[in-house]
C-alpha cells in the first residue's frame, strides 16, 4: 500500500480482518493490545486549550501494515517530536482508532513550520520502518489554533505484495488421511507453506453461504 493507493477498495481490502487479523499477525490481540502505545488511549487525543501563541497539528495516518507488537509513532524537526531519523523518548504515539486509522498530536507555536514523518517500531522501540520522505506541516498562522494532517503512510516497498497457493479442501491428502482432504491436513499444509515461503493460503468455502449453496456464487 503506497501513498497513492489508487481507490477505496484497496484501502478496504487492506483493513480487513483477512489482512488485518491474519495476513499481518494482528490475530495476536493480547501482544497488539500490550504494545500499541496504550500509555496514550484515545480518550486523551482531543484538542487541548493552550497558550494564545500555540496551536495544535493533529496527525491522521492510515498504516495498514503494521504487525502484532508493533506501534506507530511521529517524528520530526520539533524537539517535542524527537529526532527524524530514530524513536525517542520524545517521539509523538500514534493511537489506532480501528481501521488502520491512527490518531496522535503535537502542539506548536503559531508561525511554526517543521517537518516530520512517520515510523513503525517493535516493542523494543526499534524502528522497523519509515517512510522514505519527510512531510512538510502547514504553519498555524495568527487566526489558526489547529491544523489536521491526513495521509497514508508511504511504505518504501510500495503496493503490498504477497504469494500464495488457492486449493479446496477435498484437494489435499496425506498419509494420515483417509484419502480425501480432511481439515486437519490444512495443518501440514500450512507447514508447507511456510517451508516454500508462502504466505497465503485460498480455499473454497467449507459451508453453504445462506440461500445459496454454491460454493461458486458470489455470496460465498
Amino acid at each position: 500500500m503506497s501513498h497513492g493507493h489508487g481507490g477505496a477498495g484497496k484501502v478496504g481490502t487492506m483493513a480487513s480482518a483477512a489482512f488485518d487479523r491474519a495476513i499481518f499477525g494482528r490475530g495476536k490481540l493480547a501482544l497488539s493490545v500490550a504494545t500499541e502505545n496504550v500509555e496514550a488511549p484515545f480518550g486523551e487525543i482531543c484538542w487541548p486549550k493552550v497558550h494564545e501563541k500555540e496551536g495544535t497539528v493533529r496527525f491522521h495516518v492510515f498504516a495498514p501494515r503494521v504487525e502484532a507488537g508493533h506501534s506507530v509513532w511521529a517524528v520530526g524537526s520539533l524537539a517535542a517530536m524527537g529526532s527524524i531519523a530514530a524513536i525517542s523518548p520524545s517521539a509523538v504515539p500514534l493511537v489506532h482508532t480501528g481501521q488502520r486509522m491512527y490518531v496522535g498530536q503535537v502542539t506548536v507555536k503559531k508561525g511554526e513550520a517543521f517537518e516530520f514523518k512517520f515510523v513503525i517500531a517493535d516493542a523494543d522501540g526499534q524502528v522497523v520502518c519509515q517512510e522514505p520522505n519527510s512531510h512538510a506541516s502547514t504553519p498555524l498562522g495568527n487566526g489558526l489554533e489547529k491544523v489536521v494532517h491526513d495521509s497514508t503512510f508511504q511504505y518504501p516497498t510500495g503496493a503490498y505484495r504477497a504469494a500464495g497457493v488457492a486449493v479446496p479442501v477435498s484437494g489435499l491428502r496425506s498419509s494420515e488421511s483417509m484419502g480425501i482432504g480432511e481439515f486437519l491436513d490444512l495443518n501440514k499444509m500450512v507447514d508447507w507453506c511456510e517451508a516454500t515461503g508462502l504466505q497465503l493460503i485460498q480455499i473454497l468455502p467449507i459451508n453453504d453461504s445462506g440461500q445459496d449453496p454454491s460454493p461458486y456464487s458470489a455470496s460465498s
